[in-house]
């Protein structure tokens, strides 16, 4: 912070006579000062962010608002700076600023200059304030005359202070990074009647992974080691306890409130947020400590319990949404409200699985699965609000109004309605919920019943399509390979995604059911009990978006 003159590169003395003081300088801003600065062609690697300024006096009141340093790769700093860099007062007392050598470090100069410099800031009576750096002052002071100049330059605030190592990291595991990256290329095309190119490099990329994958569902015989669903895990290179808090990039400030949602597994973190920016320090020395900002399409999730993971987890959070249908993006989820996968693995309910999913802020549990032999008790956990709500996936197509399923259980409603009542449910309980009490919903391995509810509430909020598509086949990376968009096998009878999209076209008049667009608001506004029903559900939609989408 030596004195530079802008016609040289040593450290030479500069003085400008009444450079902030009086006229135009007063009125204006450090016209003369600005002078004496370097320029950007001397200092070609750094520039001022901050432009035009609001020049102020001593008291905050604004002078000029539209004072630009031209050509200026430094300014003058300013009063607010060097009070923000003491303790002290600053009242212009002698010696106050005795014990701030760094603030009196100057050059050998000559005359009235030698240890004294403007700052931006001017004084109410049209003079200029100064530091005075001499033996005898030391002090912040208002005065007329020569004195010097000291650059400053602007940097990012996440580029001092240990911010600068802020490391980037991206939760999408390498099987699934692979699938992001090509899946537009891989489904090029391709068409619900002629996609074996697309399933072909699904699998290829699935095998060079090892992706680990069932013979049946999740109680079938496991292929394959690696967990290509599961979160990539962030190596702090520590042991043991860490404090992790979310940190604003912006303004420099760190939440005094720990980010409890994101787990530790011995020094290695995960269940970040993408896109947020995180501080961490160890719980038993403030020395080690860093910054994290993950990234990745989707906010994958990890869930430890007694007896194995409950896997096929994610946030619905993140997908971008297009709710005119206009074909712009007017925003995405909110993360933290709404969570996917299969069924909750435990022990005998004993709340240890369940700790898990509070930690992420989950109390609400949605199971789809048929009551009885599907649920074994013995071997998983449960929420503390549980709700049982049973569907069938993939029997929805609307033309089954007046077709009661044959299930008695069903109480005569269709298989439609039983899907839409789902859907009804978790949008009524989003709405009516605590911001911090989310709902994770699930069927047995969170495929196919999960997949469809998945699909019309996403479509409900306007996620486009493709999005919706790749939302659904992630579940091939849980180890269900078929699971694609284009999936045609039959089970009892009923077609599986292929059967969803048809019954999605078919509530759109004219529309083809084999390429046409599936438009989910179609098919959930077709049936109503009556006019009252609809004006009811369409508030009902209005409400869920209001919760649920961080607009742009």
């Amino acid at each position: 912070s030596n004195n530079i003159h802008q016609n040289g590169g040593t450290a030479t003395a500069m003085c400008k006579a009444d450079a902030v003081a009086y006229g135009a300088n007063y009125t204006n801003g450090p016209t003369t000062a600005m002078e004496e600065l370097p320029t950007t062609a001397q200092w070609s690697n750094v520039s001022l962010y901050t432009q035009p300024r609001t020049i102020t006096n001593q008291t905050g009141t604004t002078i000029t608002s539209n004072f630009i340093y031209t050509e200026r790769a430094a300014r003058l700093a300013t009063l607010d700076e060097i009070k923000a860099a003491t303790t002290t007062s600053l009242n212009e007392t002698t010696n106050e600023l005795a014990s701030y050598t760094y603030l009196l470090e100057n050059t050998a100069s000559y005359g009235d200059c030698r240890s004294n410099y403007w700052l931006e800031t001017t004084h109410s009576d049209a003079g200029a304030v100064r530091i005075d750096g001499t033996s005898s002052a030391k002090r912040l002071g208002h005065r007329d005359g020569n004195s010097g100049i000291r650059p400053v330059i602007e940097v990012p605030y996440n580029s001092i202070d240990g911010v600068a190592n802020i490391v980037e990291f991206d939760t999408i595991p390498a099987a699934m990074r692979v699938y992001f990256n090509n899946v537009s290329s891989w489904n090029s095309g391709q068409d619900d009647t002629n996609y074996s190119s697309f399933n072909s490099a699904m699998i290829a990329n699935l095998n060079n992974y090892d992706c680990a994958y069932y013979q049946g569902d999740n109680t079938g015989t496991q292929y394959g080691t690696t967990f290509c669903d599961q979160p990539n895990k962030y190596d702090t290179g520590i042991t043991g306890n860490i404090n992790v808090y979310e940190y604003n990039e912006a303004t420099g400030t760190t939440s005094n409130t720990q980010a409890s949602y994101v787990s530790n597994d011995n020094g290695k973190l995960y269940n970040f947020i993408p896109g947020k920016t995180y501080y961490w320090v160890s719980a038993t020395d403030s020395t080690k400590k860093g910054y994290v900002r993950p990234t990745g399409e989707r906010r994958l999730i990890t869930i430890n319990g007694t007896n194995r993971q409950t896997r096929n987890v994610r946030d619905l959070g993140g997908l971008p949404v297009d709710t005119d249908g206009n074909g712009t993006i007017d925003g995405k989820i909110k993360y933290q409200k709404i969570y996917r996968g299969e069924k909750i693995w435990g022990t005998n309910r004993n709340g240890v699985t369940r700790a898990e999913f509070e930690k992420l802020g989950i109390y609400n549990e949605l199971d789809l699965r048929t009551p009885g032999s599907e649920i074994v008790a013995s071997e998983e956990d449960q929420l503390s609000n549980y709700i049982s709500n049973e569907i069938i996936h993939y029997k929805i197509d609307h033309t089954e109004f007046g077709q009661p399923a044959s299930e008695p259980r069903f109480n005569g409603k269709s298989y439609y309605q039983l899907t839409r009542d789902a859907a009804i449910d978790v949008m009524q309980r989003v709405v009516a919920a605590n911001d911090d009490y989310a709902i994770y919903f699930h069927c047995r391995v969170g495929a196919d019943r999960t997949g469809t509810l998945a699909y019309i509430l996403e479509g409900v909020l306007g996620v486009p399509t493709e999005y919706r598509h790749q939302d659904y086949e992630l579940t091939t990376f849980f180890g269900l390979r078929e699971r694609t968009r284009y999936y045609l096998n039959k089970d009892s009878n009923y077609y599986k995604f292929l059967y969803l999209k048809k019954a999605i076209r078919h509530a759109t008049p004219g529309n083809n059911e084999d390429t046409g667009e599936e438009n989910v608001m179609d098919w959930f506004l077709l049936e109503g009990n009556s006019t009252t029903d609809c004006n009811d559900i369409s508030a009902l939609i209005t409400q869920f978006r209001a919760k649920m989408i961080d607009y742009n």
